[in-house]
């Protein structure tokens, strides 16, 4: 029945429509939060970009219902959940993709934040034979740290 493109930015259920027997699915998982800096002069690392990942040529029938999470971005708040959350797509029972949050940043007392893990390489595609590449490492850490501030969401 011809192309269709569908973009979820919130969880939520979706159903083939008539005609479709194929489907592509990409997924991002939420990103990390960036740590909270403990110092106006010294800033801290950042969170880590969500992991992607592509599954082509899944077969579908119409009337099947796909459940869908979208994993939200960690939160920069003290004590929120600073990793990104998990976004995947079920269809009953069978997970049909999922992409993983970002990893979220780490600390020292003696030393600076480090940045979080970026994301990873992104699946290669069947229809454009596009291959992604990987995501950045931690960063480095600082120099030694007093004091903070909560960071930004993710």
């Amino acid at each position: 029945s011809g192309e269709l493109n569908k973009t979820f930015t919130a969880s939520g259920s979706y159903t083939i429509p008539a005609g479709y027997t194929k489907m592509d699915l990409f997924a991002v998982g939420g990103g990390s939060a960036g740590l909270h800096g403990f110092s106006r002069t010294i800033g801290s690392g950042g969170g880590g970009g969500g992991y992607t990942k592509t599954v082509a040529n899944i077969s579908v029938t119409a009337g099947q219902s796909l459940s869908v999470i979208i994993g939200s971005g960690g939160s920069g708040v003290v004590g929120g959940p600073r990793r990104g959350g998990t976004s995947y797509v079920n269809r009953a029972s069978e997970r049909l993709i999922t992409a993983n949050g970002g990893e979220d940043s780490s600390n020292s007392i003696s030393v600076g934040m480090r940045g979080g893990s970026g994301g990873g390489a992104g699946g290669s595609g069947d229809r454009y034979n596009i291959n992604g590449a990987a995501g950045g490492s931690n960063g480095s850490a600082g120099d030694s740290i007093s004091g903070g501030s909560s960071g930004g969401s993710g």
